[in-house]
């Protein structure tokens, strides 16, 4: 078969139309294909009755002198391709024996009258509008086929990395590459590469939550710090170096991409700009990470990718033997690999290597409101470890950034915006309790407080605050739920939160700490109440029911 130009997978649909001419009404006629080659000047029902087959094809109903469509779009199909004999088709009654049908044929009087096949056909050719994407994690662009009017079903190579929704909108994961891939119908698949990246913005770098830091039976985790910050301040190739985690400015670090997957890591609110570096701008193994100034080079580029425990590594951009591009995969690594580190163990650029020890990989835990994290740092007291542990967790659990203030002391006025404006607080301090209030510390010297007050005045029942965006307000402090109808927990669900939790006894304080991390890691399995209970169950000698307080709406 042959029209013009079009093959048979531009063919989108072919519709075979007969008017009939005398009819019964309701009696529907099939379409079957030929068996076997025929002379239109010659064939008659009596040489030809039983020469085609007894599969349906298609089937109408002509009626009143309508035109009758039969959809014949694989036949021509078939045709084009040479998979099927061209014989045609014959219309067979559903009864053949006492019902006349009658068709106009191709040479009625009346052209209008005729026989004919519509067919719908794209010839084009399909493109998408994106070859290749760079994506940040948790951004979406949108792929579509242009130049086709064609189906299309969409895939990913790993959507882990980064999805794909029937509709192409494309969704980025984890800091990787991956391959779109659509699928035009009768034409092929068309593709496009998408590089996951990290969003610019402020971080917090931390080691890997099971490299940790142990003293005293406290747990630590590492977190990329600028040495000798709090008396010195910064400076060029002033050492990097690895401290538990306060939340402070020297660990707070802006990530920048600068396209094709690589970045600059520099220091926050700094009218000079320092980068996270190298000390040596050659490929030399072992060079010290430290601060530099001046124009981007080479010795300040970091390359991230995703590590096998989906933790991340930052790969020095010279590579070996003074090579660019990273090619030796040297990374900001700690300068030892013992699991047990004393603080301000000095960084480095090492080869990758593929363990457990996690001394070369690294999380990243992004600046923002989502996740209010307090900690008042008191001498002897551990209010801020327990944050750099529970980052993770918090980034799976769906919150995406993190305001964390570790401090001695914080302003009351501080605290209650950053309420209002984040989906999960935790507080780490102290707390006590009055006849009609609890409260928590905010401040070393018991002089600045959260009362429940300040959060919903129930005397007037009127909500001080507005916590209705908040999912969770865990206050992680002595007492701050032994008053039930007047707490900390009472006044923040009173003010909107869906659930609010405080503790009714007093305990160690290290407790109260490993308490929290347990309590967020269950939180990936269980809702808030069983949650509480199993972390509680961790510990023996707790008795939940006399040591937690829970207040939901």
């Amino acid at each position: 078969a042959s029209i013009g130009s079009i093959s048979a997978y531009d063919i989108l649909s072919a519709t075979f139309y007969v008017r009939e001419a005398g009819w019964t009404a309701g009696v529907p006629v099939n379409l079957h294909l030929m068996t076997s080659n025929w002379s239109e000047s010659s064939i008659t029902w009596n040489s030809h009755s039983s020469s085609y087959y007894s599969y349906v094809e298609a089937s109408a109903s002509p009626s009143n002198g309508n035109y009758a469509g039969y959809d014949i779009t694989n036949i021509v199909r078939d045709w084009l391709t040479a998979d099927l004999a061209e014989y045609g088709f014959m219309l067979v009654s559903t009864n053949e024996t006492s019902v006349d049908k009658t068709f106009c044929s191709s040479e009625h009087g009346t052209a209008d009258n005729r026989p004919y096949v519509v067919v719908n056909y794209d010839n084009s050719v399909p493109y998408l509008n994106y070859h290749s994407l760079d994506l940040d994690i948790g951004a979406t662009a949108l792929l579509t086929v242009q130049g086709t009017t064609r189906t299309v079903s969409w895939s990913s190579t790993d959507p882990t990395i980064a999805s794909v929704s029937s509709s192409g909108v494309v969704t980025g994961h984890k800091v990787a590459t991956a391959v779109i891939l659509v699928y035009v119908y009768d034409y092929g698949t068309l593709a496009c590469s998408v590089v996951v990246t990290i969003p610019d913005g402020v971080y917090y770098i931390g080691g890997r939550v099971s490299h940790h830091i142990i003293i005293e039976d406290k747990d630590y985790q590492y977190f990329v710090d600028i040495e000798d910050f709090d008396t010195e301040g910064l400076g060029e190739y002033a050492n990097i170096e690895l401290m538990p985690f306060d939340g402070g400015e020297s660990q707070k670090w802006q990530i920048t991409h600068l396209g094709s997957g690589v970045y600059t890591i520099s220091c926050v609110n700094t009218s000079t700009a320092y980068y996270l570096g190298v000390a040596s701008s050659d490929g030399y193994v072992g060079s010290d990470a430290v601060l530099r100034t001046g124009q981007i080079s080479d010795n300040v580029k970091w390359k991230i990718a995703t590590t096998s425990s989906g933790a991340y590594k930052l790969i020095s951009f010279p590579g070996a033997s003074g090579t660019t591009g990273a090619g030796a995969d040297l990374v900001l690594a700690a300068d030892s690999d013992s699991a047990n580190l004393p603080f301000g163990r000095n960084l480095c650029r090492k080869a990758y290597t593929d363990n457990t020890v996690y001394s070369d990989e690294w999380t990243l835990l992004p600046v923002g409101n989502d996740a209010c994290l307090l900690g008042i740092l008191d001498s002897g007291h551990d209010h801020s470890s327990v944050f750099g542990n529970i980052g993770d967790e918090l980034l799976a659990l769906g919150y995406k950034d993190f305001n964390i203030n570790c401090t001695d002391s914080i302003s009351r006025f501080t605290i209650q915006d950053a309420m209002e404006n984040c989906r999960i607080f935790i507080s780490r301090s102290h707390g006590q309790n009055e006849s009609d209030n609890t409260y928590i510390v905010l401040d070393n010297a018991n002089d600045i407080r959260l009362n429940a007050w300040h959060i919903y005045n129930f005397s007037t029942n009127t909500a001080v605050l507005d916590l209705s965006n908040c999912d969770l307000a865990l206050f992680g402090a002595c007492y701050t739920g032994a008053t039930p109808g007047r707490s900390l927990p009472d006044a923040a669900v009173a003010a909107g939160a869906d659930y609010a939790i405080g503790l009714k006894t007093e305990v160690g304080c290290v407790l109260e700490s490993k308490w929290v991390e347990y309590f967020i890691q269950n939180l990936a399995t269980r809702n808030v109440p069983v949650a509480a209970e199993a972390a509680s169950d961790r510990f023996p000698a707790l008795d939940h029911e006399t040591f937690c307080y829970i207040v939901s709406q």
